[in-house]
């Protein structure tokens, strides 16, 4: 009998078990989301079960119910934050997927799984098994969604333009800006990586170059496209002239199609997993610092298989660049996933700013999304650029289009290399020049790719002192001065930290968003919920000088409250405090202070049941208001006094320190093997339990490797080790180092209950 091969790719949060269930080990960890509600079983998948045959093989993916909630990971710097968003997404990985894997291993040594690749990008696996297998899947408590893996994606090619001059990039070459120590990453057919306009800006080692097919282990490009694109973004002037934005910034690759022209779901999902931690080591900072994809799904529509894949990129400081499409010159012609939420989407134009004839328009609401598609146009109309076996190329297309604009992020992030993805977008959206009708526009979105306003823009925004581009002669390289513009509101996507939240839709990120129609509520009180109070705080990135906070607030708000402000998210101070809050648009204006962290803590509200809904959280570092309303005098915050932080005040003459404060041990039958979990309680010196701490450690005796994990608010986090053998009675784990500004005396570690000494413990198979 002949059998059919289907791809279908699957999410997975909980997966099928073998014997008792137990419970997904990420649930004890605050920074996760869990997605409720019925198993979303894609209808091509439920088709495909329904017509196999006994022994056909189906390949599916599979997500969890459990994904990371990216919008609680921090970092201060573009390193920092893809640190973190690395082991996030890792840790909740190895928290919730142990059972998973023992279980598909089970089902592959009958026969009844051909092979699964777990994926951590989002928080799930890549599956090929029989019809059955996937049903029972789909029965699976823990199982969130199951999609197809076979997805028909074409490259954004047609007949538009580049001109290098319109966006204005030889004028910041003439700064001596040319896009020096960035990476950008091309996923698309690959690269000819032989070109003499390429081959020197290959970054090279085993981190530059993915082929998820295991075709080719050094880059190449059969169809072209991926060489065109990559001309645009870095290409130099060996054909004459000057073709790239950014001919001084290296390129890296994954090659998403496969030499028959195809692609799958899987190979997506693991080439932006690879864009993230190229050398598998979170430590190493290698990730690039923008992307560009020129393609799009076959047909128009809204898919958002990739969303959460792009989220990951953009909690670590990477703008998903793409190009919108070639569906004009009609309207509602929008293709994913340029029209996800998390893309930036590029619209393509001549030399003449007039649209390109088949650049695809809005509107589009894909995902919750609100404003104009595309974002902005670019040069996309007879553009010339690099070609296969050292020739040039001449062609139109919105795939031609977003290079310019990731290119160009290579030359914003060449002067200020710790923008994140927010503020990168920003720059580009606030700076554009305005075309069509008056004020953005489903044709031309924000306007046209401005280069030079996109670095003043910059200039301006809440970021640290731009980093000296490297020269020839180690030149300072000037920057053009900024002229004056209104005042910039510093929370605006930076990263939030809320007590509680309603639902996925009213977390923290929506009060910082820029847009009053969304929000941030609080849980709605109700049972045993009966916490004293709800507090939102923001980091602003870096330490800035404060004066002035805009509160937005919807039908529900604070009565009595206070807005505290730190530099180093130690010592807090209270600049505003009121028992007489009235909702609506609120100004609070108060003496500068430098501040890197801000916080609104209430106690009081209009509905205690409902308490805080808020719509912008806004923080300046001048006033805003043409008539500023009356504050109270600021006063101190007492240092006594708790905050609504994990984080803890300093002890008046005692030098804080880490340590773990306990260890604990659990022990889990899985079918035949067993697995193991050790959770690490972290304390500082005055006993008080820390969040954000990095824990790091490695497994001994019967078990081998390293492992880390993150502290949540309790101050504890735990580590898996999964399908132990049955003849290993007992693995031993012991703490390395612990992670956080404060230094690890590992002197202090010690364990209440006697089972450990705070350092090292042993696990029993049980």
């Amino acid at each position: 009998m002949k059998k059919a091969l289907i791809v279908l790719l699957i999410s997975v949060v909980f997966v099928i078990q073998l014997g008792e269930r137990q419970p997904a080990l990420a649930s004890m960890d605050a920074n996760t989301i869990i997605n409720t509600g019925m198993v979303q079983l894609d209808p091509a998948v439920q088709a495909a079960v329904d017509s196999a045959q006994p022994g056909d093989i189906l390949r599916v993916i599979l997500t969890l119910r459990q994904q990371t909630d990216l919008t609680q990971v921090y970092g201060a710097t573009r390193a920092e934050r893809q640190k973190a968003v690395i082991q996030a997404l890792q840790a909740t990985a190895n928290a919730t997927q142990g059972r998973l894997i023992g279980l598909l291993n089970s089902y592959h040594n009958q026969g009844l799984v051909d092979s699964f690749t777990p994926l951590w990008v989002f928080n799930g696996f890549s599956v090929t098994a029989t019809a059955e297998i996937i049903q029972a899947l789909a029965q699976d408590p823990d199982v969130y969604a199951i999609t197809p893996d076979d997805i028909q994606i074409i490259p954004a090619w047609g007949t538009p333009e580049l001109n290098i001059t319109l966006v204005q990039a030889p004028s910041l070459w003439g700064q001596g800006n040319t896009g020096q120590g960035v990476v950008v990453a091309s996923m698309d057919s690959g690269v000819d990586v032989s070109h003499p306009d390429l081959a020197s800006r290959w970054r090279g080692g085993s981190n530059s170059w993915f082929d998820p097919y295991n075709q080719h282990a050094t880059p190449v490009d059969l169809s072209g496209h991926g060489t065109w694109t990559t001309g645009i973004m870095v290409g130099g002037d060996a054909g004459g002239t000057s073709i790239g934005v950014a001919p001084g910034a290296q390129w890296i690759a994954v090659k998403i199609f496969n030499d028959q022209g195809g692609s799958t779901a899987t190979a997506i999902h693991l080439g932006f997993q690879w864009l993230l931690d190229p050398d598998g080591n979170p430590y190493t900072a290698d990730a690039p610092q923008t992307v560009n994809n020129s393609w799009t799904y076959a047909n128009p529509g809204c898919y958002l298989d990739f969303e959460p894949d792009l989220q990951a990129l953009r909690a670590a400081g990477i703008l998903p660049v793409f190009a919108a499409g070639n569906g004009g010159p009609y309207s509602n012609t929008s293709y994913s996933p340029s029209n996800n939420p998390s893309a930036f989407a590029v619209g393509a134009i001549d030399n003449n700013s007039q649209i390109y004839a088949y650049s695809s328009r809005g509107p589009s609401t894909c995902g919750g999304s609100n404003g104009p598609f595309p974002e902005i146009v670019a040069p996309g109309v007879d553009v010339r650029t690099t070609g296969l076996y050292g020739t040039y190329y001449m062609d139109s297309g919105t795939s031609f289009a977003a290079p310019h604009v990731a290119g160009g992020l290579a030359l914003l992030l060449a002067a200020y290399p710790d923008l994140d993805a927010g503020m990168q977008e920003q720059s580009l959206i606030q700076s554009a020049v305005d075309l069509g009708g008056l004020g953005p526009d489903d044709v031309y979105g924000y306007g046209r790719l401005d280069l030079v306003a996109a670095l003043n823009w910059a200039s301006t925004a809440p970021t640290p002192t731009p980093t000296p581009i490297p020269t020839a002669t180690s030149t300072p390289v000037p920057t053009a001065t900024p002229t004056a513009s209104p005042a910039v509101n510093l929370a605006l996507n930076q990263p939030v930290t809320v007590s509680s939240y309603q639902d996925v839709d009213h977390r923290g990120i929506s009060a910082v968003d820029g847009s009053l129609n969304t929000q941030w509520r609080t849980e709605k009180v109700r049972g045993k919920n009966k916490s004293t109070s709800e507090w939102i705080e923001i980091d602003l990135g870096s330490i800035q000088g404060v004066s002035e906070v805009i509160l937005d607030w919807g039908t529900y708000f604070a009565t009595t409250y206070s807005i505290q402000v730190s530099a180093d998210h130690n010592v807090w101070s209270a600049v505003h405090s009121t028992s007489s809050g009235s909702g609506g648009q609120e100004i609070i204006t108060f003496n500068s202070t430098q501040s890197q962290y801000i916080r609104l803590d209430s106690t009081g509200w209009s509905d205690p049941s409902n308490r805080d809904w808020l719509n912008e959280f806004e923080v300046y570092a001048a006033s805003t208001a043409q008539t500023p309303l009356p504050t109270s005098t600021p006063t101190t915050w007492p240092t006594s006094t708790p905050t609504p932080t994990a984080s803890p005040t300093s002890t008046p003459g005692t030098t804080n320190s880490t340590h773990v404060g306990d260890l604990g041990n659990a022990s889990i039958k899985n079918g035949s093997r067993w697995n193991a979990l050790v959770t690490i309680l972290v304390h500082n010196t005055a006993e008080t339990p820390l969040e954000r701490v990095y824990v790091s450690g490695v497994w001994g005796n019967g078990a081998s490797g390293e492992a880390t994990c993150e502290t949540g608010a309790d101050g504890t986090c735990s580590i898996g080790y999964d399908n132990l053998k049955n003849n290993v009675s007992s693995v031993s784990f012991s703490i390395t180092d612990l992670s956080y500004d404060w230094p690890y005396d590992k002197l202090l570690n010690h364990d209440p209950d006697g089972d450990s000494d705070g350092t090292s413990i042993t696990l029993l198979k049980p």
